[in-house]
């Protein structure tokens, strides 16, 4: 598994490849958010697989990464989740923390 970054209209997007195993590892995504504050970039994306799955770290990874971008005056987006993956975030109600979208397309710049 792999991120490669990207920016698209103002967004730092992460790019998650393939994975190993049963669940998506998104550990790096805290270390790479903290590089991109360092960089002043605040909006950072985050598109998925199709076939992630997020376990318990994984999701601890997306929260811990969207309090950071929040408390410095920036945002987590996630592109195009799968309805599995929505249904996750509504039922640990991240949507309050996340950003959703449906493309890269429609990410706004800031």
């Amino acid at each position: 598994m792999g991120i490669r970054t990207k920016q698209n209209n103002g967004h730092t997007v992460l790019t998650v490849d393939g994975f190993v195993g049963s669940q998506t590892d998104l550990s790096a995504i805290s270390r790479i958010v903290d590089e991109c504050l360092s960089k002043g970039q605040k909006r950072v994306a985050l598109a998925l697989p199709a076939d992630a799955f997020l376990g318990p770290e994984a999701i601890g990874s997306v929260i811990r990464s969207s309090h950071v971008l929040d408390n410095a005056g920036g945002r987590l987006v996630v592109i195009s989740p799968t309805a599995q993956l929505r249904s996750v975030f509504k039922d640990l109600n991240l949507f309050s923390l996340v950003e959703i979208v449906d493309s890269h397309d429609v990410l706004s710049g800031g």
